[in-house]
């Protein structure tokens, strides 16, 4: 009974690692690694809580010593191999880096204001600054704006007379005469 517990607390200090080894690949992992992390800690932790039990099923029907010495050093290592490849596969699940949004954003920031600070960017943005005020202004001039009331006129005018046209090209002959 001796050997028993103590493959069965090797047993449980392997389910101790698959769980921390599990949570630490899950904490960094995306949804999908997560689930498949969880879906493999949680069979293997079944497989081997279950083992437990049927070891110790086997034990108490058993009595010869011997033959489960040996049974039980074969369930270890089996348990072992089944550790090992839980946590092959978990440390396999890829972790995607997490981004810090305001590192980012500083980093965006301090760039802008380096481009700013260049004198020929400064230059630029001070000509296409003027120029806007210049096209404000000029459009703002009082004969400019009289130019486009006009220009407005016209264009009015001309509307209409082509829509007097088209009604008249689109009526039928008959109802001209009416």
């Amino acid at each position: 009974m001796e050997k028993f517990n103590e493959v069965a607390a090797k047993m449980r200090e392997y389910i101790a690692v698959i769980q921390a080894e599990a949570d630490a690949k899950a904490a960094d992992a995306d949804e999908k690694g997560q689930a498949y992390v969880r879906e493999v800690e949680g069979k293997t932790v079944n497989a081997i809580e279950m083992t437990i039990g049927k070891l110790s099923e086997v034990v108490d029907k058993v009595k010869d010593e011997e033959k489960v010495n040996a049974f039980l050093d074969k369930a270890l290592a089996k348990c072992e191999e089944a550790v090992a490849f839980t946590r092959e596969k978990i440390a396999a699940v890829e972790v995607k880096p997490k981004v810090d949004l305001d590192s980012v954003y500083g980093d965006i920031r301090d760039a802008f204001d380096k481009i700013m600070q260049n004198e020929n960017i400064q230059n630029a943005a001070n000509f296409v600054k003027g120029v806007g005020e210049e096209v404000t202004n000029f459009l703002n001039k009082p004969e400019i704006q009289d130019r486009i009331e006009k220009v407005k006129d016209v264009t009015i005018s001309a509307a209409e007379k082509g829509l007097d046209i088209l009604k008249n090209a689109l009526t039928p002959d008959e109802d001209k005469h009416e």
